[in-house]
């Protein structure tokens, strides 16, 4: 009886080994780490990745992400010291002045600051009268 398997060229498969930079994924490329966990911790990340609706490996990187912030820039450690010897309102006149500036160069747009994706501030603008 003659078989009716369909016959490929393996020759067209391409490995990883084969694969550039430029056509493999960005979490190909991501730095690896393999981690021994103690016992019940890799259940413990699994259900709160689960309840968070996100992948283990998501999970992980955000538990660390909170732990390990990126550093503060040093530029804005030496702005928040000058803050702090600013009366209140003239800082919130160039706080304004500061987010207006950052907007209009395309550095962080009004959701970003509605969203709370710039770090540590969070704004709801109230739309000016007459615009």
């Amino acid at each position: 009886m003659a078989s009716s398997r369909t016959h490929c060229d393996l020759g067209a498969i391409r490995t990883y080994e084969d694969m550039t930079d430029e056509t493999k994924f960005p979490s190909q490329l991501a730095e690896r780490f393999q981690v021994r966990m103690p016992d019940g911790l890799r259940d413990r990340i699994a259900d709160a990745a689960k309840a968070n609706g996100r992948s283990m490996n998501a999970e992980i990187v955000a538990a660390l992400t909170e732990k390990f912030p990126e550093p503060t820039d040093p530029e804005f450690e030496k702005f928040y010291e000058m803050a702090q010897r600013i009366a209140p309102k003239d800082l919130k006149r160039l706080l304004v002045e500061l987010i207006d500036k950052d907007i209009a160069s395309g550095k962080i747009t009004e959701q970003d600051l509605e969203d709370g994706v710039v770090p540590g501030l969070t704004v709801i603008r109230v739309p000016k009268k007459g615009g």
